[in-house]
């Protein structure tokens, strides 16, 4: 069994790689004593993941939309500003996902598309949330139904869809 491969996205492993990349990002001891050792690099876990910010599961304040600097996703004072104006929106957005909802049995049921709209449809207009794109979003918004949202960045994206070719040289 440890040696069965594991397809994740356009990426092949070994389910015993798969393991030991997960052992490594949830090692909270490790991750803590690395943030305190200079140059070290920790992993977001459990800084992002259990940050307390005092709101509800339905609730967003202003400690849930800083939560992307956990993830190495700097906000911009525009950004802030800009998802405190979407604030109302993006609570009944949650309000209306069921802690409990997977995106997977959102995406059986054909739920998943209103749900994801009244979440993530504040960027559909070109402008309106200046300074916050998809993975500003979604790391805010994941935090309060992590079933249900994915976190989405550019890494993510090429691992799924594999990596955008480099432009060929002119030379």
């Amino acid at each position: 069994m440890a040696d069965q491969p594991l397809r994740v996205g356009a990426r092949d492993c070994s389910l015993m790689d798969a393991e030991a990349w997960i052992h490594v990002y949830f090692d909270e001891d490790a991750n803590r004593t690395k943030a305190a050792t200079k140059g070290g690099k920790p992993f977001a876990y459990p800084a992002y993941d259990r940050l307390v910010t005092g709101s509800g599961p339905d609730e967003l304040n202003d400690g849930d939309l800083l939560a992307p600097l956990l993830l190495n996703a700097p906000l911009t004072i525009t950004a802030v500003y800009s998802l405190q104006a979407v604030c109302r929106t993006l609570e009944r957005g949650l309000a209306a996902v069921p802690p409990d909802l997977t995106l997977e049995v959102a995406v059986t049921e054909g739920r998943h598309r209103p749900l994801l709209e009244d979440l993530i449809g504040v960027l559909d207009i070109p402008g309106a949330v200046p300074g916050v794109q998809l993975t500003t979003l979604t790391k805010v918004l994941h935090r309060k139904r992590p079933l249900f949202v994915p976190l989405f960045d550019k890494r993510v994206k090429a691992h799924y869809y594999g990596q955008k070719p480099e432009p060929r040289s002119t030379v």
